[in-house]
């Protein structure tokens, strides 16, 4: 089974609107990445589920995505950046050795 990416969907525009996002946007963001629903990040947050689906819609709108999938892809996108890191400064390596940018 094959999954086609909504056409004009940019990962790259997205990203730069991470800023745009309060701490407990980028929080809900990458709760997201990881596969949460509304309800378990009020949970995990503990927030009532109002909150978890307001910061949830917000995150949507900053970004300019169309779903909680694009968002997610986002959010794994910056968590990925800052686990290459860690693993080539594990390993050794720095970010900028290895031609990666760090973002912070």
């Amino acid at each position: 089974m094959s999954v086609d990416l909504p056409l004009g969907f940019d990962v790259e525009s997205a990203l730069s609107r991470i800023t745009d996002l309060s701490g407990r946007e980028q929080e809900v963001l990458m709760l997201l990445a990881h596969g949460l629903t509304d309800q378990q990040i009020a949970e995990h947050l503990s927030i009532t589920h109002r909150t978890a689906r307001a910061h949830t819609a917000s995150i949507l709108c900053k970004l300019q995505v169309t779903g909680r999938i694009q968002a997610a892809m986002v959010g794994f996108a910056v968590h990925r950046g800052s686990e290459i890191v860690n693993w080539l400064t594990r390993h050794g390596g720095t970010a900028n050795s290895q031609g990666i940018a760090s973002s912070s």
